[in-house]
């Protein structure tokens, strides 16, 4: 039997576009509260009377970032609000808020040069999608037949059927609090998955 236990964080410092203000959002993860990311691992195998052969594995580990670094060439890579030619100010906002006005009047430019802005909203890996817990069990025994040894097993894979969301939308579909699919489920973990099979040696 076999195991082990991590504790992982990752920080960056990228604080020097300054001729982007956007940029500057939590370019210090020393100040953004990144979480550790625990990763637990365990495996072994037992042996059980008539030659039969039970093993298994136990891992839970946290998934990826849901949101990863902030580069000067695009800032989509987190979550953000994106503003274009046409995003207005909300009917209602109080004074001195230019109700009802245009945000990037004509002529603004956001990154890239382009007639859009996208304002980040959380700091890179600082949202984690879900724990990946997962249990997995197999059963084996050995027959000898003359020189032939069949070796029948029967394995189940995600026994506790977990559905853990591991991956989102990303891009400009994925992290636009304004997106309809903003941080929908991409995918899920597979569902319990049984496997009947035999090894054959000679």
């Amino acid at each position: 039997m076999f195991g082990g236990i991590a504790f992982e964080k990752q920080m960056s410092l990228n604080c020097g576009y300054t001729d982007n203000p956007n940029h500057l959002l939590f370019c210090d993860d020393r100040q953004n509260n990144i979480p550790f990311r625990a990763q637990f691992k365990l495996a072994g195998s037992y042996p059980l009377p008539y030659g039969i052969q039970l093993s298994g594995s136990l891992q839970n580990n946290a998934s990826r970032p849901g949101t990863v670094g902030i580069s000067a060439a695009s800032i989509q890579t987190t979550d953000y609000m994106q503003l274009t030619a046409t995003s207005r100010y909300p009917a209602d906002c109080p004074a001195p808020c230019p109700a009802g006005a245009l945000i990037l009047p004509a002529g603004a430019q956001g990154v890239g040069n382009s007639p859009t802005l996208n304002i980040p909203l959380v700091a890179p890996n600082a949202y984690i999608l879900d724990r990946i817990f997962q249990l997995d069990f197999k059963v084996q025994k050995n027959f000898k037949v003359s020189r032939v040894t069949v070796s029948p097993l029967f394995e189940i894979f995600n026994l506790n059927n977990s559905d853990a969301v591991i991956s989102v939308p990303t891009g400009g579909v994925g992290n636009n609090v304004l997106s309809p699919s903003y941080r929908f489920a991409n995918s899920v973990m597979q569902p319990t998955i049984m496997g009947v099979g035999a090894n054959v040696r000679w």
